[in-house]
């Protein structure tokens, strides 16, 4: 391990250790960018494997947000860190060798791990490649699964009625050592997405109605979306996304919250205005929550609010699955006059409403999660926005409007508005993204809304992250007309409103 790193992360657990009043849950910190691909996948296993009982294991990632989060949680007295298996983290197997039944052996086929991962959780072992295999003998663990020459059909044979129904994890191979933690601790089977494959059929349908896929796979993106939503699935992405089995169960009783129902900071209409808001995309990603969105300043930066009006989509699930960040979010929601969200594609997870055989669970989760973090606009991603799911969502009481993109093109609705069931469904007017609209190119086209006699124009723009952070906002903000005003989607959906009334 390189010195500098050794050096950084020993301030963290100093610092941990001299900012403390009171013992919060102490955790053994390892760093994923000095472990080899084998080692960890050990380590995930054995961090899934004790977070069945109590977090024992926390990974960082050098030079992204989980750092700052781990520095947040420290200040916080969430967490406390321990180093002592930093510089040799296949250590910590003799550490725990008494709360390991054994180990599951896996090679170098493509599949093998995967099989191995799915044994790892009903048979409370860790996974260990060939090649480390003296690690496990030397701390005393016997062999309870050979998995070399094992297929994914031999594991669901002898799997099928000892992993869970409620949630799967779906990875490509170059990110298989990641998300086996929550495999392991929640028996999740785990495998890479074959469309061609016989058994994927069987796997999914196997799931119950409302189960949610982790991960992401190597199909293009409205293929993977479309099979899931077909079994009533709904998807996470959440393939580089480190630690989910120990964040969902860290203590946050004495974190202060603001309370959910604080209200959106009103604007009242002005009919000689348009009146423009700018939605950031991607929220949906867990593993860009925790990896970059949080932390990073061309993104949420810890809540720091800009001097102009911009919202994010930010997934529901993200109290249940981090907690400490979803508490984060939500008070920034409610406290910050400039920064608002709203309920991420396509609610709980990212499905196609109108591929769903059943509305009923996807509602129902929907309305759960939003409720947790105390959002009530939505953003769906479809390719049907007459779909008779969003009606059900249309019809709950808490919810309050919709934000419809179209699949191949979040703005093909071209700002179309309407009214149903008394609620805005409000449509992307033109992407701010890489091939559609530079900054400049989108201020003239906003420039040059016919403005009505009888009144002001709306217009949500659809923001890539990926091609676009919010200085280009900002650099689009600063050359709209003086006409023009700039508000947060909560404020335009409430302006929306009082004009439906005028």
């Amino acid at each position: 391990m390189a010195k500098s790193t050794i050096f950084i992360y020993c301030l963290l657990f100093l610092l941990s250790q001299s900012i403390l009043g009171q013992s919060p849950s102490t955790l053994y910190l390892v760093e994923e960018t000095t472990m080899s691909k084998e080692e960890t996948s050990t380590i995930a296993s054995l961090q899934g494997l004790l977070a069945k009982d109590h977090p024992s294991i926390i990974v960082s990632m050098r030079g992204r947000s989980v750092e700052s989060m781990l520095h947040d949680m420290i200040s916080q007295e969430v967490i406390s860190l321990d180093s002592s298996y930093l510089a040799n983290p296949m250590g910590m197997v003799n550490e725990f060798h008494d709360q390991i039944e054994g180990y599951i052996l896996y090679g170098d086929e493509p599949q093998s791990s995967y099989v191995a991962t799915c044994f790892a959780g009903p048979f409370h072992s860790i996974i260990i490649s060939e090649s480390y295999e003296d690690v496990a003998i030397e701390a005393g663990l016997p062999l309870v699964k050979d998995c070399r020459t094992m297929s994914m059909v031999d594991a669901w044979a002898d799997l099928r009625d000892s992993v869970s129904k409620e949630g799967i994890i779906i990875q490509p191979q170059k990110s298989s050592h990641f998300l086996i933690d929550l495999a392991v601790r929640d028996n999740l089977f785990y495998y890479e997405v074959d469309l061609e494959d016989p058994l994927l059929d069987i796997l999914f349908t196997a799931l119950n109605p409302g189960a949610v896929a982790l991960g992401w796979s190597r199909y293009h993106e409205s293929e993977l979306i479309g099979m899931a939503s077909s079994y009533d699935v709904g998807v996470i992405p959440a393939d580089w996304a480190l630690n989910l089995s120990v964040l969902d169960a860290l203590d946050l009783s004495d974190l202060d919250t603001l309370d959910k129902s604080e209200g959106v900071d009103t604007k009242s209409l002005d009919a000689t205005k348009d009146y423009v808001a700018f939605l950031m995309s991607d929220g949906d990603n867990l593993q860009f929550i925790i990896n970059d969105l949080i932390y990073q300043g061309k993104y949420l930066d810890n809540g720091r609010s800009e001097n102009y009006p911009l919202s994010w989509t930010i997934a529901p699930s993200t109290t249940s699955y981090i907690p400490f960040i979803g508490s984060k979010i939500t008070n920034w929601h409610n406290s910050t006059g400039n920064m608002d969200c709203i309920a991420a594609p396509s609610g709980w997870a990212y499905v196609f409403p109108e591929a769903l055989p059943s509305c009923e669970a996807y509602v129902e989760k929907t309305v759960e999660e939003m409720e947790s973090m105390g959002l009530t606009i939505l953003n769906v991603i479809g390719n049907d926005p007459d779909c008779p799911c969003l009606d059900s969502l249309l019809q709950h009481e808490t919810i309050e409007g919709l934000v419809f993109y179209w699949y191949e093109n979040y703005s093909k609705g071209e700002g179309k508005i309407e009214f149903r069931f008394g609620k805005p469904v409000v449509h992307g007017y033109s992407n701010l993204w890489g091939g559609f609209n530079t900054p400049s190119q989108l201020a003239r086209r906003l420039n040059r809304l016919a403005r009505s006699d009888e009144g002001s124009s709306f217009s949500l723009i659809p923001v890539h992250v990926w091609s676009y952070g919010k200085e280009d906002v900002e650099q689009c903000i600063n050359k709209l007309n003086e006409s023009t005003e700039v508000v947060t989607v909560s404020q335009l959906f409430n302006l929306i409103r009082q004009d439906a009334l005028r």
